[in-house]
């Protein structure tokens, strides 16, 4: 996975660079904290295509987050798990700028593991539904405050050991805030 991770930062990258001065998108890097289930520390990188005729007010996304779960089940005791998660998607503003009110939906994979007393087992998810609604405030030129409220619908893969997913819920709430600065 993380060859994956790396080969598209390198392609998000290459898309920045590769754009004439006049029409270059900028690259936002975010640290990011998303309340969810699983709940997600990371970075957050977004390339706007604003200038580039057609595509302004949009952007990419590409989140690469640590993932850590509580699962709770009947006749088990609380187990914490961690993993990671990744994300891929588009976010859209309505005023046609790198600011203000957008929307928003990714793709996302998640894998935690769960390993205590004595009990392991693994908790993947896929998602393709995952809309999002938040307002990027920009401070100057280069910084930014993203908050965020939306919800996730996900496609579970069939747990191991003694992860069965009849204990997880398929819908979860999403309420996260990044921090960031735009190269």
């Amino acid at each position: 996975m993380k060859k994956i991770s790396t080969a598209a930062l390198l392609l998000l990258c290459a898309i920045g660079f590769a754009q004439d001065d006049d029409k270059k998108p900028n690259i936002t890097v975010s640290p990011y904290y998303l309340w969810s289930e699983p709940t997600q520390y990371g970075l957050s990188f977004e390339l706007n295509y604003s200038g580039i005729a057609g595509l302004e007010g949009s952007s990419s996304i590409l989140n690469v987050g640590y993932g850590t779960m509580t699962y709770d089940a009947p006749g088990i005791n609380e187990v914490d798990g961690d993993g990671y998660v990744i994300e891929l998607g588009s976010r859209g503003y309505f005023n046609k700028k790198d600011s203000g009110v957008y929307s928003q939906n990714t793709l996302a994979y998640g894998n935690i593991k769960f390993e205590e007393s004595g009990q392991k087992g693994t908790y993947s998810y896929f998602s393709f539904f995952s809309p999002t609604v938040g307002y990027k405030f920009k401070f100057g030129e280069n910084l930014s405050i993203d908050p965020s409220v939306g919800v996730q619908w996900v496609i579970q893969m069939k747990g191991s050991g003694f992860v069965d997913n009849k204990n997880v819920d398929e819908w979860a709430g999403r309420f996260g805030i990044k921090v960031g600065y735009t190269f």
